[in-house]
């Protein structure tokens, strides 16, 4: 309750009112309620714009310490909550002149200072996470440089590989190519080898025969394979084409073997 001065007894009588503290930070529908409930009218509610702090708290600041009954009322919401809020006085009762309306400066200024203090405080603690946030962008973005640096030491890494592997398929490519011709000069070897065998170790072949070959010249494995059927029957190395034949292909399955 506020207490107010009559000029017809000159008695201190008191009438409805509010101290601003009440109301900052307080719902918009309960402190609407206790306005009205003490014959204040709530003329308009605005959308707090943090664009407009320093007006909010110059205009804030300028405000008396009590709304009485008869004040109009500009409550600023922010976040369904009391911000700051602005009052237009039309009192209808008359104060003693001087006293109260300096008390009440008195009380706005003092009231001023605190919320500018505030401010100050919120502004510091703004800067001071701003200079926080500095330093880790800062230090996100030797991050991003050590990344970078690492990506491009893998990406030459990578590239080396790759040349390797390419040196790697190329001197397999030239492996197998030898590998290919060792195996051909391999297989020519083993023929040459099979082909200068003692023409005895065709199995068809007894030591008879073997003197019968000699005397015609032939004495290894390979020169039994291309000799001629009749010549061999001319010979008397086989009775017959059919018996130098089997001669024949007998030194021929013993080169294939």
């Amino acid at each position: 309750d506020g207490v107010a001065t009559s000029l017809e007894t000159g008695r201190r009588i008191r009438t409805p009112s509010v101290k601003k503290q009440r109301l900052v930070e307080r719902d918009i529908e309960a402190a609407t309620r206790e306005l009205n409930r003490n014959e204040i009218e709530v003329t308009a509610i605005e959308r707090y714009d943090a664009t407009k702090t320093g007006s909010y708290l110059v205009e804030y600041g300028l405000t008396p310490p009590r709304l009485s009954a008869g004040d109009k009322v500009t409550l600023y919401e922010r976040d369904g909550k009391v911000a700051f809020y602005s009052v237009k006085r039309e009192r209808a009762v008359t104060i003693e002149p001087g006293i109260e309306d300096k008390l009440d400066l008195l009380e706005a200024r003092k009231d001023a200072v605190a919320d500018v203090s505030t401010a100050t405080a919120e502004l510091q603690d703004l800067e001071t996470r701003r200079t926080a946030m500095g330093s880790e962008i800062s230090a996100l973005a030797q991050q991003v440089e050590a990344l970078k640096e690492l990506r491009a030491a893998e990406e030459t890494r990578i590239e080396a590989l790759a040349e390797r592997r390419g040196t790697i398929a190329t001197g397999l490519g030239d492996l197998e190519s030898t590998l290919e011709r060792l195996s051909v000069r391999h297989t020519e070897v083993l023929d040459l080898v099979e082909r200068d065998r003692p023409v005895r170790d065709v199995s068809e072949v007894d030591s008879a025969t073997d003197a019968a070959l000699r005397e015609m010249g032939i004495r290894s494995v390979g020169e039994l394979a291309s000799a001629k059927p009749a010549a061999l029957r001319d010979a008397r190395v086989a009775t017959s084409i059919v018996n130098a034949r089997k001669l024949i292909n007998a030194a021929k399955k013993r080169l294939n073997r």
